[in-house]
């Protein structure tokens, strides 16, 4: 997850809440704004180190101890827990004064009155969407627990619901259902997540906040398996991806739909090379937008790019990784991925140690079976991500003019997929000359690292 997902539920309800209404906004500050706002800074620290830890995060490596990274999310918790107790503060005192207000004010009042109630009506809606977020990062935290992540999405989902039926005539509403959708997606829960984005479909695409969230609506079903189950779907999602103005392209919903219709065209059993020219367009559109889907993105262009007929493809496509910068860009994204999977595969190889030894673990009810199958799941995901390393790493080559750290970083590339492959003595000493020769610090320590750990595995029974 990433911690952008957070992020903003301050600013975005302050926005939505009282202009689709037509309400003025209140023009009184307003006694929780500051609570709320400290609620919503400890979510997004907490979501940023969840997203360091997590399938995607950039950190991961550096937590693949699993003691370290239960204390990590015991510093998470924390900082949750702070924001929930905050945020359920908030909706007890907003709930209690709006009902308090009067039924009747006199006419000098009800500008004032009225300014008051909506100010803690925003406040309310802000509070409760903010402890939903609260329960979609718990989720997220618990990602390596699959009952317990479906039961936290559960409970994420159901608040958003509760928040899009109690303000389903306002933008929040909408809002609040396309996040419920999602939750209960993740949940496993499908058909109330399609239930959930009924109601989004119906919205115009002339208002740029129905265009988002249709946009999402549609990235949402697309995750559910539409884009390739459904004909009609598919057209549909190729239309909105084409019309879809520069802004949206930088969003994350925009490549989760550019990806999953991307690999869904390139599965048509009559897909001409046209075709597969728009699911390479689509797939490099994804490819753009960091997120978790990248490295799924870059393995379905290498997989388009085959398909199509030689002379076709200097009239359609261009060849990928098209050129070196390409390439570099590429093997990025598929190590990023591999490094992380790594330090998951670490976490999931101890907690096998400790049930051995008869100890607990930080995942509930786990069972030696359980664990080594997680194990293997990881390991055979690693195994396609070395494939389309090597894959890159045939597709080009370093020109011969580039000897900087462009193409120490590329023999860094090289040495891990060796590695990786079995060949740990080439892989040690490119692995070495990298470290020797890099001009940035971080380079250099990454080869470094990569030598240790190849000593260190030769080490091993």
């Amino acid at each position: 997850m990433q911690a952008h997902m957070l992020v903003g539920v301050f600013v975005f309800t302050a926005a939505i809440f009282v202009g689709f209404a037509g309400v003025p906004a209140p023009g009184v500050a307003d006694e929780y704004d500051e609570v709320l706002k400290s609620c919503e800074q400890s979510l997004a620290e907490a979501g940023e180190i969840v997203s360091s830890v997590g399938k995607t995060g950039r950190r991961a490596a550096s937590t693949s101890s699993l003691t370290e990274y239960e204390r990590t999310q015991e510093g998470v918790r924390d900082l949750m827990s702070a924001a929930e107790e905050k945020c359920r503060q908030v909706i007890q005192n907003c709930e209690a004064e709006l009902g308090a207000f009067p039924a009747v004010v006199g006419p000098d009042e009800e500008s004032e009155r009225t300014k008051q109630r909506t100010g803690l009506r925003l406040n309310l809606i802000q509070a409760k969407l903010m402890l939903a977020m609260q329960a979609r990062l718990a989720g997220e935290l618990a990602f390596d627990d699959g009952f317990r992540r479906i039961r936290r999405y559960a409970a994420a989902a159901a608040r958003f619901a509760g928040v899009a039926e109690e303000h389903r005539a306002r933008l929040a509403g909408l809002y609040a259902a396309a996040k419920a959708a999602e939750c209960y997606r993740l949940a496993g829960m499908t058909e109330q997540a399609r239930e959930s984005l009924e109601p989004l479909f119906d919205l115009p695409d002339d208002v740029p906040q129905f265009a988002l969230l249709r946009l999402k609506a549609m990235a949402e079903r697309a995750e559910m398996g539409d884009a390739t189950r459904d004909g009609a779907f598919l057209a549909d999602a190729r239309a909105r991806l084409r019309q879809a103005p520069r802004a949206e392209r930088e969003s994350g919903d925009f490549a989760r739909l550019a990806i999953r219709v991307a690999d869904a065209i390139r599965r048509l059993p009559g897909a001409t090379s046209e075709d597969l020219a728009e699911a390479q367009r689509w797939a490099r559109e994804a490819i753009r937008v960091f997120g978790g889907h990248q490295a799924e993105a870059v393995s379905v262009i290498l997989e388009i790019t085959p398909r199509v007929k030689q002379e076709d493809a200097a009239r359609q496509l261009t060849p990928y990784p098209a050129d070196f910068d390409e390439a570099l860009a590429a093997l990025e994204i598929v190590f990023r991925q591999y490094r992380d999977d790594a330090a998951a595969a670490q976490r999931w190889w101890q907690r096998i140690q400790r049930l051995q030894q008869g100890e607990k673990t930080d995942v509930a009810g786990l069972t030696p079976a359980t664990a080594l199958k997680a194990l293997r799941r990881i390991q055979k995901r690693q195994r396609h991500l070395l494939a389309d390393a090597r894959r890159i790493l045939e597709a080009a080559e370093p020109p011969a003019d580039v000897r900087d750290d462009r193409f120490l970083q590329w023999e860094y590339y090289r040495a891990y997929a060796l590695f990786g492959g079995g060949d740990a003595k080439q892989a040690k000493r490119i692995a070495e000359g990298v470290a020797a020769q890099a001009g940035r610090p971080r380079l250099a320590e990454a080869a470094q690292a990569l030598s240790d750990e190849i000593d260190a595995a030769a080490l091993k029974p």
